[in-house]
């Protein structure tokens, strides 16, 4: 069964993800054909997972970057079986992968796993920095990058929300480190997305509770908060 989907920049172009594999479809011709491109690493090893996540190349028709839950990141072209270049670094299931603009570095995050990894498209594949946060759950936990591509918002196990500088060139940011963390919720906050034009984060929150402790706190909510000024990381205004 599908599990992730994702355009590459073609608007007659489909990629699926599937276990061990990728499946890229023609959206002119109704049907099942479609070409399969291997995932794995330069041989053709720890491909034997669900590809969960996928993300296109934003200048770079055909190219498309895919995520397994066991760890294995890559770049992959439709017109090519196998892997490009491959990423190494996530220890636990890959769950969220993004480009940024220009294409050069790919973000990756991970469940169960409080590092958001940075890697270098253009040089084998290096990571470039690390984005301390708090995941200690096997949920997607959601990170988004802003358009001027100045700010990174991850949410977090705790209920806070992160912001960090990416014009920062430090190769660790801890996450105490950041521009700005603020309590959004009192439950997991598992989803974050930056307004593409106007100075708005949303975030949403909640998660499995299995009501062991009647001590827990439970919140399903979505919540959008306004930054003043170019910039400026003081919320002024939410809503549930």
């Amino acid at each position: 069964a599908e599990v992730s989907t994702q355009s590459t920049g073609d608007p007659t172009t489909i990629v699926g993800g599937y276990c061990k594999h990728v499946r890229v479809f023609d959206a002119t011709r109704p049907g099942r054909e479609c070409c399969v491109v291997t995932v794995g690493d330069m041989n053709h090893q720890n491909n034997n997972s669900i590809v969960s996540t996928i993300a296109r190349h934003p200048t770079t028709r055909g190219l498309f970057g895919a995520g397994c839950y066991n760890t294995t990141v890559g770049l992959y072209s439709t017109e090519i079986n196998g892997v490009l270049m491959p990423f190494y670094g996530p220890r636990h299931g890959v769950t969220q992968i993004m480009f940024s603009r220009d294409g050069n570095r790919l973000y990756c995050g991970s469940r169960m796993e409080g590092e958001i990894y940075c890697f270098d498209t253009r040089y084998n594949g290096s990571v470039l920095q690390t984005f301390s946060r708090e995941v200690s759950t096997n949920q997607r936990i959601q990170f988004d990058i802003n358009k001027s591509e100045t700010l990174l918002a991850t949410g977090n196990h705790d209920g806070t929300v992160s912001l960090f500088d990416l014009s920062r060139d430090h190769q660790i940011v801890p996450r105490d480190e950041g521009v700005l963390s603020f309590e959004a919720h009192t439950d997991t906050v598992n989803g974050v997305s930056f307004h593409p034009f106007w100075g708005l984060l949303a975030t949403a929150s909640g998660r499995r509770h299995f009501h062991i402790e009647d001590s827990e706190t439970e919140e399903n909510s979505l919540k959008i908060w306004t930054f003043g000024g170019k910039n400026k990381q003081q919320t002024t205004k939410s809503s549930n």
